[in-house]
Formats: C-alpha cells, structure tokens, sequence
C-alpha cells in the first residue's frame, strides 16, 4: 500500500527549492519527470501544486507537494501518547516505521523550514514544532577558553566546562518515539545534567566540553563541542571537506517542567515550551552566539552552519 503526506505551504515555492531541500538530506535524488522528485527506489515528491478539493486543506494552503511512499507501520499508539496535534496522534493505529518514518521526518523537516504543515495519510493536520538550534562544522577545534571568550559579549557563561547535555532529539526520533513524550524524557535528562554539571570535572585531554549560558528565563543555552561522527551532505563541498570535523552544537534548552502535573496542565506547559522555542529573543540569542562561533572559527570559509534539520543557514 502507498502512503501519500501532503506537504502544505502558504507561501509561494519553487521545484528547486524544493529540490536544493531534498539534495541537502539525500543521497542520489533525481528526476523522473520535470515536476517529480524521487529517490531510495520508492519515493516520489511531486509539486509545487495548487490545492485540490480532494485535498480536504485548510484555506491558508496555496500549495501542495505530494509525496507518496510505501507505508510501513508499527503498532498502535497508546491513547496517552495521542496528544492533539502530535505526530503520534495523526497515526492511532500504528507509527510509521523504515522509509516511512524516515520519509515523515523529512516532510516534517521540509514544513519546519518552510513554515508549512503537514496532512498525513491519515488524514490529520500536523505543525512542525519550531527548533532555534543551530549546528557549525569545521575542521579548527576551539579550545574552551577561547569558546568562552567567543560567546561572551553575547550570553553570560559559566566558568566551568563540563560535559554537554544529551542531544535534543531528532526528527526521526521525536515520530519514533513521539513527540510529546520524547521532549518530557529530554526536558527530565536536561534538568539532571544542569544538577550534575557543577559537580563533573573534564577528563584529561578530552575532545569534549561544553559551555553553559544560564538564561533570564530559566533555560539554558548550551554550546557543546565534539568530535563530530558524521557530517551532513551540506558539508561535502567545504574545502576542508575529508578532514576531522568537529560540531558544535548551539542549543537552547527550555525551564523543566514543574513535578506531577495534571495532564491538562502538562499539555498547556509543553504548548508553553513549544512558543518558547519559537521566541524572537531566542532565536537571537542562539544566532548570535553561532555567529560568534563561527568568527572564532574563521568566517565562512572555516565554518558551514546549519539548523537542527541539516540545511544550510545563512547568518547576517
């Protein structure tokens, strides 16, 4: 059986942007026909296109991008899972699995930076939740101090390093494992991390640290410096492309969650959180800090930045 999720878009797009998107996440996209994308042997993505009837869209939508993918689904979705809106909650009877969720995660990525929605097979209308985060890849490591000195004209920072936070999850994660919970389990995880950062001492010699910028607001933005495992398609071109890279992550984590709340009060402060992250005042924090990083690094031609999905950002 095929699946089809409609990408849905207010704004006017272009094939090729929607072309340049799809080639910074995949590998060997191509072009059955003029208006068609396709890839991995079973995806199509089709439009720019005006909506249609059958659609059944909301009146803000001025076009469409079709995609249609085998469906793959797991099993069904526990009804405390099923929060309104969710990504889980689109998918009751099963979450999609393999190139399916992959597939949903990149639709989803696609409406993050395009200020879309999503209208899964099933016929739900899902947003994609705002991310401010930003990575940089280089292949200079900035010694803690000078990462401190960096981001100090922009963020008042702790004096000590330590190791940084667990990862925000990503996309495939968050309709893996669903988006409300798996943001409750971080927000826990970052909570505990902030506790024992004080008490962690960096090992010798690491290659890891993190730097820690309390905020007025109760969250914390946090720059943590790695080795990086792997680096997006958007780095292939870098001059120094082939190299050790290293990533630093520039990530705001939100206040943790007031203990045993109501369900009703739960979902109000995770909808809390959500416009939060999607801030003015946030964003700004988090962009400059990466610019800051980033003139450490040496500008443009020693750093690539990218937001939390893997496309390219361009910073003033």
């Amino acid at each position: 059986m095929t699946a089809i999720h409609l990408l849905l878009l207010a704004e006017d797009v272009s094939a090729a942007e929607l072309e340049a998107l799809a080639l910074s996440r995949v590998h060997q996209v191509f072009r059955p026909d003029p208006r068609t994308l396709a890839w991995s042997g079973a995806v199509t993505c089709t439009g720019p296109r005006p909506p249609a009837p059958a659609d059944h869209v909301p009146g803000w939508v001025r076009h469409v991008v079709e995609f249609r993918v085998p469906a793959e689904r797991g099993g069904p979705i526990p009804p405390e899972l099923r929060t309104a809106g969710s990504i889980l909650a689109a998918f009751p009877d099963g979450e999609p699995i393999g190139l399916e969720r992959d597939t949903v995660a990149l639709i989803m990525a696609f409406a993050r930076r395009l200020g879309g929605a999503v209208r899964t097979s099933t016929g739900r209308l899902v947003g994609a939740p705002p991310i401010p985060d930003l990575l940089l890849f280089s292949d200079t490591r900035l010694e803690p101090a000078a990462a401190r000195a960096a981001l100090a004209p922009f963020v008042t920072v702790r004096g000590d390093d330590a190791a940084g936070p667990p990862p925000r999850p990503t996309v495939p994660e968050v309709v893996e494992h669903g988006l409300d919970d798996g943001h409750r389990r971080w927000l826990h995880a970052e909570a505990d991390a902030f506790d024992a950062h004080a008490l962690a001492e960096p090992g010798p010699g690491s290659e890891s640290y993190s730097v820690h910028a309390p905020q007025a607001d109760g969250g914390l933005v946090v720059l943590t410096v790695d080795e990086a495992p792997v680096t997006p398609i958007v780095v292939a071109d870098a001059a120094w492309a082939g190299a050790t890279a290293y990533v630093y992550e520039v990530r705001y984590y939100a206040p943790p969650p007031v203990p045993e709340l109501e369900p009703q009060e739960r979902a109000a402060w995770l909808a809390a959180q959500e416009e939060s992250l999607a801030n003015p005042a946030v964003v700004a924090v988090i962009e400059n800090c990466a610019w800051a990083v980033r003139s450490a690094l040496g500008g443009v031609e020693r750093a690539i930045v990218c937001d939390d999905d893997g496309f390219l950002v361009t910073l003033g």
